[in-house]
């Protein structure tokens, strides 16, 4: 009974271990021992004990795994590996959806070097332009000759 009982901790660990040292081989010796620990049990209490064990213990060992992890999340050390905020607004490229084909034809400035890519302002809006031409600087004017999924397509203005 004991050597079943030990099989069964030294899986709970190697599984919490896991967590804390990814890789798999720890996860795969963790089910391992609860392999073994059924099979002991088997050779002593039969094969629907050995079963209730393995399914147990297997429950066992998830629980403590979703219990260490919460645990984990709220420690100091580790603030650098989990996500505790989420990121609130939209991305550049989120205009594009708005940019209709009504903005084809618009002229606007280049905020950032197009080289060939970079952001464009047209109508107080940021949009993710393409430059046709290659490498455009800030501040020059462009207009918008076309749409391409997130970007707009720009050409500099004479």
């Amino acid at each position: 009974m004991t050597i079943i009982i030990t099989l069964i901790v030294i899986a709970v660990l190697l599984a919490l271990g896991e967590l804390v040292v990814p890789g798999g081989i720890l996860g795969i010796l963790s089910f391992l021992c609860l392999c073994a620990a059924a099979y002991f049990t088997n050779q002593e209490y039969g094969m629907m004990i050995a079963i209730a064990v393995f399914f147990g213990s297997t429950v066992l060992t998830v629980v403590s795994l979703f219990m260490f992890f919460g645990v984990l999340k709220k420690m100091g050390f580790t603030k650098g590996v989990f996500l505790n905020t989420s990121v609130e607004g939209k991305s550049a490229g989120a205009n594009a959806d708005r940019a209709s084909d009504d903005l084809i034809g618009k002229e606007g400035e280049a905020l950032t070097p197009l080289v060939p890519t970079g952001m464009i302002g047209v109508d107080g809006s940021q949009y993710e332009a393409f430059c046709q031409t290659g490498y455009l600087d800030k501040g020059n004017s462009v207009q918008i000759i076309g749409r391409d999924n997130f970007r707009l397509i720009v050409k500099a203005m004479p």
